[in-house]
């Protein structure tokens, strides 16, 4: 059972997946009190409006977990906005996992995964794909964008940057 961190588009695509119940069962969920109040819900595949009340799970099946205003300015002010552009949500789950040692935290956004290396706990960082393995889940239906593939791609771009110096402000 893992400590996982996720991110309002896992949380969304989990939901869509209809995976969210098993995930939850099979890890200690938190959620970064900023992506509580973003995630409200998505348009299934005919179209329809899927409402997702995080909220009323607080307690239940997830944990709400959040950094102060200093420490997400803090993460913020780290990253060249030229170069890597993180959302509130990201800053805030960064924030917590720089503060929370055994917490691992699953997204497939692009920036998060290179903010990640760029301040040196990529091996904190999970693909969705891997999640779902390490949960005993199986499901054949992931888009490009949740495999470990890809997750890697991101880590190579950040790599990259850092070696090249840019994402960072010095």
């Amino acid at each position: 059972m893992h400590l996982l961190l996720l991110d309002a588009d896992v949380i969304i695509d989990l939901h869509r997946f209809d995976l969210w119940d098993k995930i939850c069962a099979n890890n200690n969920v938190y959620v970064a009190s900023t992506i509580i109040n973003e995630v409200k819900g998505f348009d299934d595949d005919s179209g329809r409006w899927q409402n997702i009340d995080l909220i009323s799970q607080v307690g239940n099946t997830i944990q709400t977990i959040d950094s102060t205003l200093q420490e997400i300015h803090q993460i913020e002010s780290k990253f060249n906005k030229a170069y890597l552009e993180i959302h509130k949500g990201e800053s805030e789950s960064l924030a917590i996992l720089l503060k929370t040692p055994n917490m691992v935290f699953c997204t497939c956004d692009n920036a998060a995964v290179q903010a990640l290396v760029l301040l040196d706990i990529s091996n904190r960082g999970i693909s969705v794909e891997t999640m779902l393995k390490q949960s005993g889940i199986s499901f054949s239906h992931l888009e490009s964008k949740h495999t470990e593939k890809r997750f890697k791609i991101y880590i190579q771009q950040g790599q990259q940057k850092k070696i090249q110096g840019i994402g960072l402000n010095i």
